[in-house]
């Protein structure tokens, strides 16, 4: 989809195919100005009421529209990765996963055998396990994705890389 390629080369980011396959079909012609919307309320959300403990993203059309934005994440952790040895990296523990962005770039530049994927968000969980599906890489296939919420919830999991976005 144009929207998509637009987006992804203005921030020179790629996602794998699979996936940007998997957003595309599920983006309706005429949801476009919907899911435009949907993005210019969220960001205005994020900016607003980030770290207020506010529900920010609560449907599945938000969910969407949040993924086909913010999912580019790779050209970041690429850069984090050259400066550590990534080489003793095998486990990924994603905090706030949302969609599963970090997950995903994650699971293309580092040889992991584990990623547990943390959200407290329905939408967002059910949304990044289901894109999970679709990845080429077996660790992101059979990543464990589990509702929670940091604020009241206690974490008890660990990894070799702890990803935490916003």
């Amino acid at each position: 989809m144009i929207l998509i390629k637009e987006k992804l080369v203005k921030n020179k980011m790629e996602l794998p195919i699979e996936l940007k396959s998997e957003l595309e079909s599920r983006i309706n012609i005429n949801e476009l100005k919907e899911l435009s919307e949907n993005t210019k309320n969220l960001s205005e959300k994020y900016r607003k009421d980030s770290g207020n403990s506010k529900r920010l993203l609560t449907t599945d059309k938000e969910a969407s529209a949040y993924s086909l934005f913010r999912m580019p994440v790779s050209k970041a952790l690429e850069y984090t990765f050259n400066l550590k040895n990534a080489d003793e990296i095998h486990t990924l523990l994603d905090i706030g996963a949302g969609t599963g962005a970090a997950s995903w770039a994650a699971s293309k530049l580092l040889n992991l055998n584990n990623i547990i994927c943390l959200e407290r968000e329905t939408a967002m969980l059910n949304l990044g396990k289901d894109l999970a599906k679709y990845s080429n890489e077996e660790c992101l296939k059979k990543s464990e994705w589990l509702k929670r919420d940091l604020v009241e919830e206690k974490l008890k999991e660990e990894a070799d890389l702890v990803i935490v976005s916003y």
